[in-house]
């Protein structure tokens, strides 16, 4: 066994079987509330989590391919840490999607009441 990788190793996981069969690289870009800064780091993603609309739209009819677009480019706003600002500043961080692999792996979730209702109701839609 080896022990952790150091930041400079390069991670054998882009070159594995499993990363080209279902691996997707997306750009996450990050950019800070306070100075506007950008940066952008690529990102090999392995399983999309599918997420769902708020509560608010439950009633509303939504395509699949919408809520997968929604959760294959998710945008959000969360604390992160600015270099140029030097500390915790809100920041829009956002994802876009640079391939699709040839076998595309989701998980639905359907683990609490929120995702089966949305699935539940969009069936009677």
């Amino acid at each position: 066994l080896s022990g952790p990788k150091q930041a400079d190793e390069k991670d054998d996981v882009e070159d594995s079987p499993v990363a080209e069969l279902i691996g997707m690289h997306q750009d996450k870009i990050t950019k800070c509330g306070k100075c506007q800064t950008k940066t952008t780091t690529d990102n090999l993603l392995l399983l999309c989590n599918l997420v769902y609309p708020e509560h608010s739209t439950l009633k509303k009819k939504t395509s699949f391919g919408s809520v997968l677009c929604s959760s294959l480019c998710p945008e959000q706003v969360t604390p992160a840490w600015c270099e140029k600002c030097k500390k915790y500043q809100p920041t829009t961080q956002s994802r876009r999607l640079r391939s699709l692999p040839f076998t595309l792996s989701l998980n639905a979730g359907m683990d609490n009441p929120g995702d089966l209702a949305f699935w539940s109701t969009q069936m009677t839609l």
